[in-house]
């Protein structure tokens, strides 16, 4: 379970990130940045497709 913790907070990391990059310097930069840390597809296109169905947190920068 620790593992499957691990990687579902590392994507929910990069998917954050992945709005902040939407948002600041456009969808494709976001996608290549979400595709390359293996977000799955079907994630990426949801949270850049439907923003209006995205959770409610403040997208942040992370470095």
């Amino acid at each position: 379970m620790n593992g499957d913790q691990r990687t579902n907070n590392v994507i929910n990391s990069v998917v954050e990130h992945g709005i902040w990059l939407a948002n600041s310097k456009g969808s494709a930069i976001a996608w290549t940045y979400m595709r390359t840390y293996h977000v799955p597809l079907e994630a990426i296109r949801r949270v850049l497709a439907y923003p209006v169905t995205r959770r409610q947190r403040p997208a942040v920068c992370i470095r």
